[in-house]
C-alpha cells in the first residue's frame, strides 16, 4: 500500500514529456510519503514521540512543495500536507491547531475537482487521485450531522455537498478506471459496505454483500496475498455469520504479516479472534484471545485499551466459571485505575465504572456478566449482527430463561437476587437485548413488544442504567423497527457514558437521516417532525452565511491599510484588531471541542442570531466611523463615504490574497470603540467577497479605480 501510494503522489509532483517538457520538483511529494510511512510504521511498532517525528517531516514536505512550481498536483498535495497536520494534532488532543490547518486543507480540497478535468502528462494519475479524494471527504461529510454538514457544504464548494450518492459513484469511477488510487477506493468501499452502514443503524442487503464480494474479487485478483484485502475478507466472512471462515482468514492474514513484528498489528488481530469467539459464545477461547492481545501491549508499557481488554476477559473468564481468572482481570482494572493518565480512551472509562459496580456486588454475578458482555457486542464492538442464527437463538433462550444462572449464584454464594426482573436495571436490559435479537432474527413483532416491555421500565431507572444508555437503545430500536415517533424522546434522555454514548450518537445520526427520508417521501417537503434535532433551528441560518474558523493566531484578518504621509490612528485601529482576534481565540480554545456536535451545532446558530442582531447596531456606527477613515489607495478624498473605501480595499484583499482566512469575527458589543468597530467593517466587507475569483475582484478592484463614486 505504502508503494502503491508513493508511486501515485510522485506521479502527482512528476515530470511530464513532449514538445514541452515539464519539468517538476518530486521532493516534496517524496518527503510527503517518508512522514506517512514513518508515521503508519511508529504507530504499528508503538514507537515513542511518533506524532511529534511525523509533523516534523510533514512541515518538511510542505516546505518542498512550496519550491515547486504552482500546478493542480502540487495544490493537491499540499491540501493533503495540511489535512494529514490536522488529524495529527487532533490525535495529539491540540485542537486549535487541528482546526487551522483543517481549514487551511479546506482551500485547496475544494479545488480538487480540476483535477478530474487535468489535461497533461500526468493526466490519469491526477485524475484517479482526485476521484479518490473527492469521494472519500464527501462520504465523511455525509456522516456528520445536520448541522454541521450544512457548514461544511458550504465552506467545501460545489465539490464537497456530502452526498453519500455522489461520494460511493467518484469512488467506484476511481476503481473502475483502475488508476493508482483504485485500490484504496476499494478498500474504502468494502468499509462503507460492510461496516459504516451497521455503525449508522442501517441494514446491510443481500446487493450490498454481493458488492463487497466483487470489489474483493477484483481485489485479490491484483494484489494477491494482501494483507488488506485478506483482513476485508474477514469482515465479509463475519458480515455473512460464517465465524469459522472468518477465523481461518484472520488466522492467514496473521501468518502473513508475522515477520513483520509489529506489536500493535499483533495486538488487534489477537483482538479480533477474540471477537470472533465472543460471536460463538466461546468464552475461554475469548478470554484467551483478550489477553494476549494485553499482553502484547504491557510488554511494550502501552496502558491504553488494556483494562478494557482485562474486562472483556474478565467476563468471559467469569462466564466461563473461572473465577479466579475473573478477579486477576479485574484486579488489573484497579492497578491501572491508580496510574497517571489523563487521556484514558473511553472504552478505559468503562471498564473502570464497571469494575467499581462489580467491586460494590457481595459476589460477581453470571447474569450481569452475560448482559455486560452482550452490550459492549452491541454499542461498541458491532458484533451481535454477525453472530450466526443458531447463536442468537441460544443467547436469546439464556436471556428468556434466567435459571442457568442460579447454579453459579449459589457456587459464588451469590446474596444478589436470582430474578433479574427484580432489578429495573437488568430488567431492562434483559428487554433490550431480547428486542434486538429478534430483530435481527426478523421478528419484528416480537422486537417491538419487547422494547415496548423495556421501555415500561425505563422510568424506574437509576444512575447506573443511565450510564448504561439503555432508555437511548430502546428509543433507537423502537425507531429502527419503524416508529418513528420516539426518536424525538432521544433528545431528553440523560447521556451514558462515554464509551456508548459516541456510537449512540453516531446510531442516532443514521436513523434520524433514514427517518427523515422517509417521512419526506410520505409527503413531508417542508417540515418532517420526525426528523433529526436540526428542524427547530433550521431558521437559524442565513443563506449566506459563514463559517467558524480556528486561525485564532490571525492578527489583522484583512491584513494592513495603506497609508499615506501623515496618516494618523493606524496602530490604534491594527491594536483594536488585535484584541477583537485575542477575544475570538479565548473564545474558542475550549477543552471540550469536539466532544458533541449539539452544543457546536447551538453555538454556531446562537452565534448567527447574534450576528444578525447586531448589524443594526453596526451600521447605527459607520456613520461616526467615516469621518474617521483616512484616505485609502490614493483614489478618493476623506469625505468619500466609507462603505465605498472599505469595499475598494476589500476588493483589493480579494485579488492579492483570495478569500479571507478567519471566517468568523465576533460583532462589536455595544460598547465598543471606533477602531473596534471599524476593524469589523473591514473584515464583514472582505468575507462578503468569498468565493469570487482573483481575477474579478481585480477587474472590479480597476474599474472602481478609474470611476470612483
Amino acid at each position: 500500500a505504502a508503494a502503491v501510494a508513493a508511486a501515485a503522489t510522485a506521479a502527482l509532483a512528476g515530470s511530464g514529456t513532449g514538445k514541452a517538457p515539464v519539468v517538476r520538483d518530486s521532493r516534496g511529494a517524496f518527503a510527503l510519503i517518508w512522514a506517512l510511512v514513518s508515521l503508519m510504521f511508529g504507530l504499528l511498532s508503538f514507537a515513542n514521540d511518533q506524532l511529534d517525528e511525523c509533523i516534523g517531516r510533514v512541515w518538511t514536505a510542505e516546505g518542498l512543495l512550496l519550491e515547486d512550481s504552482p500546478w493542480v498536483g502540487q495544490r493537491m498535495l499540499l491540501g493533503m500536507v495540511y489535512l494529514i497536520a490536522g488529524v495529527v494534532q487532533a490525535a495529539k488532543n491540540a485542537w486549535i491547531k487541528a482546526g487551522v490547518n483543517f481549514v487551511r486543507s479546506l482551500r485547496y480540497i475544494r479545488e480538487f475537482s480540476e483535477g478530474l478535468t487535468y489535461q497533461g502528462p500526468e493526466q490519469s494519475i491526477v485524475r484517479s487521485f482526485a476521484l479518490f479524494f473527492l469521494g472519500l471527504f464527501n462520504l465523511v461529510l455525509s456522516m456528520l450531522p445536520p448541522h454541521l454538514l450544512r457548514v461544511a457544504s458550504r465552506a467545501g464548494g460545489e465539490s464537497l455537498q456530502g452526498n453519500r450518492e455522489t461520494a460511493i459513484e467518484l469512488l467506484s469511477t476511481c476503481r473502475i478506471e483502475e488508476g493508482l488510487m483504485a485500490p484504496f477506493a476499494v478498500v474504502v468501499l468494502l468499509c462503507y459496505y460492510i461496516s459504516i452502514k451497521t455503525y449508522l443503524g442501517e441494514e446491510t442487503s443481500a446487493a450490498d454483500m454481493a458488492t463487497s464480494e466483487e470489489l474483493l474479487s477484483w481485489a485479490l485478483e491484483r494484489f494477491p496475498g494482501s494483507a488488506v484485502f485478506g483482513y476485508w475478507r474477514t469482515e465479509l466472512h463475519s458480515a455473512l455469520q460464517e465465524i469459522k471462515e472468518a477465523s481461518r482468514s484472520v488466522e492467514g492474514v496473521h501468518e502473513v504479516l508475522a515477520h513483520l513484528h509489529l506489536p500493535a498489528i499483533d495486538s488487534f488481530l489477537e483482538q479480533k479472534k477474540a471477537y470472533l469467539n465472543i460471536s460463538l459464545l466461546e468464552w475461554k477461547a475469548a478470554a484467551n484471545g483478550c489477553e494476549r492481545s494485553l499482553a502484547v501491549s504491557m510488554a511494550r508499557k502501552r496502558r491504553s485499551y488494556v483494562p478494557f481488554l482485562s474486562y472483556l476477559a474478565g467476563l468471559s473468564r467469569l462466564l466461563d466459571g473461572d473465577l479466579e481468572g475473573f478477579r486477576e482481570n479485574f484486579d488489573r482494572i484497579a492497578q491501572y485505575r491508580k496510574l497517571r493518565k489523563w487521556n484514558w480512551p473511553p472504552e478505559d472509562d468503562l471498564a473502570f465504572h464497571k469494575r467499581k459496580e462489580y467491586a460494590s456486588a457481595t459476589s460477581p454475578s453470571s447474569l450481569c456478566a452475560l448482559l455486560d458482555i452482550i452490550e459492549v457486542s452491541m454499542l461498541k464492538l458491532h458484533i451481535l449482527h454477525t453472530m450466526p442464527d443458531d447463536t442468537k437463538w441460544q443467547l436469546e433462550r439464556l436471556l428468556a430463561d434466567t435459571s442457568w444462572c442460579e447454579t453459579q449464584q449459589d457456587a459464588n454464594c451469590s446474596t444478589a437476587p436470582q430474578d433479574p426482573l427484580a432489578v429495573p436495571e437488568e430488567a431492562a436490559r434483559v428487554w433490550l437485548f431480547r428486542a434486538e435479537l429478534a430483530r435481527l432474527l426478523r421478528r419484528e413483532e416480537d422486537a417491538r413488544r419487547h422494547a415496548l416491555a423495556g421501555l415500561e421500565i425505563v422510568p424506574k431507572l437509576g444512575p447506573r442504567g443511565t450510564s448504561n444508555g439503555t432508555g437511548a437503545t430502546l428509543l433507537l430500536t423502537l425507531v429502527i423497527l419503524g416508529s418513528r415517533e420516539h426518536l424525538k424522546a432521544f433528545d431528553k434522555c440523560p447521556r451514558p457514558c462515554r464509551a456508548f454514548d459516541e456510537a449512540l450518537r453516531f446510531k442516532y445520526l443514521g436513523v434520524g437521516k433514514a427517518a427523515a427520508a422517509a417521512a419526506s417521501e410520505e409527503g413531508s417537503r417542508n417540515e418532517t417532525p420526525d426528523s433529526p434535532r436540526h428542524n427547530t433551528e433550521t431558521e437559524d441560518w442565513p443563506q449566506e452565511e459563514e463559517f467558524f474558523s480556528a486561525e485564532e493566531d490571525c492578527i489583522d484578518p484583512c491584513g494592513p491599510m495603506q497609508q499615506t504621509e501623515g496618516e494618523a490612528g493606524s496602530t490604534d485601529m491594527q491594536q483594536g484588531n488585535d484584541s477583537g482576534t485575542n477575544s475570538t481565540s479565548q473564545r474558542k480554545d475550549h477543552s471540550n471541542v469536539g466532544k458533541t456536535y449539539v452544543w457546536a451545532s447551538k453555538g454556531a446558530a446562537k452565534a448567527w442570531r447574534g450576528l444578525s442582531k447586531a448589524v443594526t447596531t453596526v451600521s447605527h456606527s459607520v456613520i461616526e466611523v467615516g469621518s474617521s477613515v483616512p484616505p485609502m489607495l490614493g483614489s478618493g478624498s476623506s469625505n468619500s463615504p466609507s462603505s465605498h473605501l472599505l469595499h475598494v480595499e476589500a476588493l483589493r484583499q480579494q485579488a492579492d490574497q483570495g478569500d479571507c482566512s478567519l471566517v468568523f469575527v465576533p460583532p462589536p458589543h455595544r460598547q465598543a470603540t471606533r477602531e473596534e468597530v471599524l476593524a469589523y467593517l473591514r473584515w464583514a466587507q472582505w468575507s462578503s467577497l468569498r468565493g469570487m475569483p482573483r481575477q474579478e475582484a481585480l477587474r472590479r478592484y480597476t474599474a472602481l479605480l478609474q470611476h470612483p463614486c
